[in-house]
């Protein structure tokens, strides 16, 4: 059998293209933090399991060499509340459908325990929903879920608007928590 030369690029092409494009995070919720060395501990949840008090979440650990971080000048300027561009957006059903697997993935109220940062969300066709603890001293951090529900809806119909990803600190309860939506492989909370 003789393969043209066009057969042969169009091969090398798809390899290529393969091999450029990570796959995508599968949807579900994910719970994690960081240890003393630096991991990320991770938990998830596929999406079809969400609420379902029985499941046992999968657990995962990334290496402190693999965790990527927020760049700290990004960081400076994300502050208490942003958006992200509108070449950013994304469908406001999308949006919705992530916030409520988060809603549904977290109790009423919602704590972190601890003193490292916390980070709780959900994927749902390439957006991610977020919840952020920013424990000082070891002191929790618990918030209302009622609270949640008003900070994405300031997100939503105040600050970045109707499809635009961002992000705002959760008033209300104890410490410091942020939440929002941002668009999967995004850096979220550090």
């Amino acid at each position: 059998m003789k393969l043209s030369s066009s057969t042969l690029l169009a091969c090398a092409l798809t390899l290529v293209s393969a091999a450029a494009v990570p796959a995508a995070t599968p949807d579900g919720a994910y719970s994690s933090y960081l240890d003393e060395a630096g991991n990320e501990v991770v938990d998830f949840i596929p999406i079809d399991q969400v609420g379902n008090s029985s499941f046992v979440p999968i657990l995962s650990v990334i290496p402190a060499a693999e965790v990527i971080k927020r760049d700290a000048a990004i960081e400076a300027r994300a502050g208490k509340y942003g958006c992200l561009g509108a070449n950013k957006a994304r469908p406001q059903a999308d949006i919705d459908r992530a916030n409520m697997c988060i809603w549904n993935a977290v109790s009423d109220p919602f704590s972190f325990r601890g003193d490292t940062e916390r980070r709780t969300s959900c994927v749902v066709a390439g957006v991610r929903s977020f919840i952020c603890s920013y424990p000082k001293g070891g002191n929790p951090t618990s918030k209302m879920k009622d609270d949640l529900w008003y900070t994405w809806t300031y997100i939503k119909l105040g600050l970045c608007g109707e499809g635009r990803l961002g992000h705002a600190e959760i008033s209300g309860g104890h410490g410091t928590v942020s939440a929002g939506y941002t668009y999967d492989g995004d850096r979220f909370c550090w």
